[in-house]
């Protein structure tokens, strides 16, 4: 009996330990909760809703600095972050896209440094239906080009799917001015992928997509049946969903969004917050 109690204590530990994360940075933020995250060498840009900004250094830990988004207002939900390919002048960082997330889902584009930033962009979408509502937009920074993910969710008797469409579309210059829309014209791939959970952020690393997804741990959520913790893995050759890593264990909060850092994927988290890193490979 003894030996059994030292058992489950020895893994409740090593559970505790496992989910404890790698920089305990605090999700909410000015009474915003934590949305998106971009990293860009070693410095972590944690974006909260309307568009506060945190800089944390990813070698010690330590937020650097804060600021607002030149895109702040309480209409920017911030809900997802990616770092670009253009630089304005000779900053050290690429430009930064921010998803609006709240209608009409614009994609904002920030020059960013380490004490701040300005909308240098705004990109919109002219579509219909499902295709205008881009909750999400991502760069692939390999392929150069831009994608957006949208929701739909129907049900048919007892059967309940949720479809999330995927567009990609060619990622517009600085050059062309403060205001384009992306038409029909521009997209170069469209599909729809199939999983319940809620979408939150999105990140992409050589031909993957990474969806953090579901919602956190209270009574609330207790039978919503899109509350699952994951990471949606999205093969963008094959366009269709390569596996699903569970996050039920990892994290109690809301996964918001994800990123690389040295070859690891780290995600941010909201309510008490924290970035964890996840195992993908």
């Amino acid at each position: 009996m003894k030996r059994l109690a030292l058992l489950i204590s020895c893994l409740l530990l090593v559970v505790d330990v496992f989910c404890q994360p790698r920089f305990p940075v605090a999700g909410k933020y000015k009474r915003e909760p934590a949305q998106g995250m971009a990293v860009y060498g070693s410095a972590a840009f944690l974006l909260n809703n309307t568009g506060l900004c945190r800089v944390v250094d990813l070698k010690t830990g330590e937020v650097s600095s804060e600021f607002s988004l030149g895109s702040v207002g309480v209409n920017n939900h911030a809900n997802s972050a990616s770092f670009g390919i253009e630089r304005v002048g000779r900053n050290k960082y690429p430009v930064m896209y921010v998803s609006e997330c709240n209608d009409p889902c614009r994609c904002f584009v920030e020059n960013v440094t380490d004490s701040g930033a300005v909308l240098v962009q705004t990109i919109a979408l002219d579509r219909e239906g499902i295709d205008s509502i881009a909750r999400d937009w991502v760069v692939d920074r390999r392929g150069k080009t831009i994608y957006t993910i949208s929701r739909r969710t129907y049900s048919s008797g007892k059967e309940w799917t949720c479809a999330h469409r995927i567009n990609q579309y060619r990622l517009p210059r600085l050059g062309e001015g403060e205001y384009v829309v992306l038409s029909q014209k521009d997209v170069l791939n469209s599909y729809d992928i199939l999983f319940p959970n809620v979408l939150q952020g999105a990140a992409i690393k050589k031909n993957f997509m990474y969806l953090p997804v579901g919602l956190e741990d209270n009574k609330i959520h207790y039978n919503r049946k899109d509350k699952e913790r994951a990471l949606i893995v999205v093969n963008l050759k094959t366009c269709k969903v390569e596996r699903k890593i569970d996050l039920m264990d990892i994290t109690k909060n809301e996964p918001e969004d994800c990123d690389f850092y040295k070859g690891k994927l780290l995600l941010y988290c909201g309510q008490s917050g924290g970035i964890y890193e996840i195992p993908y490979k």
